[in-house]
């Protein structure tokens, strides 16, 4: 999480960009852990707290285009980028009803030709709650953040969980209310109609959740880092929203074209979750962490 450190009674030193300076031309920015309460309400403390933090984010970007090693964070933080440009894309494409929605009528006359009744209908539904409503993917992406975070002994991963349930809000309300898109129950797809239909909160929810949680457990910065089970956690999360988001077009509650909106949204929550959860930790952190790690192991060996 991007944090002020000028609004901290500690320092922070963050290493520079391989082939980089900082501003004081060393290897690392350092905010002095002796500042008092007097000098931090300097008028030109804040400012320079904050200018650090700019020039570290400044730095990893210059790694970037030079092609040298970066932050894990840019990666995240970059994708996201191009995905809200993929996202907007899409909602000009509703809103000018351009090709992106071209089959949405079709699909939707062979989905009610061929809707599920009775048993296979509840079934639908049911799958739809489990995989996708918030009152399910909430607490099984918090209660995952807060297993990681218990074990790694800080708080940062129900941040990162928690800014990019935030972010879905963000995106996902102004977006439904303002375009008001009609749901294909209604027949016909007009805007400003009240509707919510663009983009698919499910499948929203479905992406986020099951993507962020493969992060969290087998990620590079997850509980158990490991490449092959991430890699097998990607192709399931693949899997998942392939089967959810053909079950949720067959519900006839959304239009062809929200599913795909849907999960631009998620993806870009978790794009947001990784930013934050990647940001380079602050050297207090650290050393809080080790003497933790340090108390846990004379414990155990009690």
């Amino acid at each position: 999480m991007l944090r002020f450190q000028g609004a901290q009674f500690q320092g922070a030193s963050y290493p520079a960009g391989p082939g980089e300076d900082d501003l004081s031309g060393g290897r690392f920015v350092v905010i002095d852990r002796t500042l008092t309460a007097t000098s931090v309400t300097e008028p030109g403390a804040t400012r320079a707290a904050v200018s650090a933090v700019a020039d570290h984010v400044r730095a990893d970007l210059r790694t970037v285009r030079h092609g040298t090693l970066a932050e894990s964070w840019v990666a995240p933080a970059a994708t996201g980028v191009l995905l809200v440009l993929a996202f907007a894309w899409a909602v000009f494409q509703v809103a000018a009803a351009g090709p992106f929605v071209a089959w949405d009528q079709i699909s939707r006359e062979w989905v009610y030709a061929h809707r599920a009744t009775g048993f296979a209908e509840a079934l639908l539904e049911f799958q739809a709650f489990v995989t996708g409503e918030r009152w399910v993917t909430v607490p099984v992406a918090m209660g995952v953040a807060a297993l990681v975070a218990y074990r790694q002994h800080w708080l940062r991963p129900l941040y990162a969980v928690t800014a990019g349930l935030a972010t879905i809000a963000a995106i996902g309300y102004p977006v439904k209310f303002g375009l008001g898109r009609s749901s294909p129950v209604t027949g016909l797809d007009v805007l400003h109609a009240g509707g919510q239909a663009f983009p698919s909160g499910h499948a929203a929810n479905t992406a986020f959740t099951a993507t962020v949680v493969v992060f969290l457990l087998y990620g590079s910065a997850g509980l158990r880092p490991d490449r092959e089970k991430f890699r097998r956690g990607v192709l399931y999360v693949g899997g998942l929203l392939g089967v959810t988001g053909v079950l949720v077009l067959l519900m006839g509650y959304h239009w062809l074209s929200d599913i795909p909106g849907g999960w631009l949204m998620g993806f870009i929550a978790v794009c947001v979750s990784l930013t934050v959860l990647h940001w380079p930790r602050r050297a207090g952190d650290e050393a809080r962490e080790v003497d933790r790690e340090a108390a846990a192991s004379r414990v155990s060996r009690w």
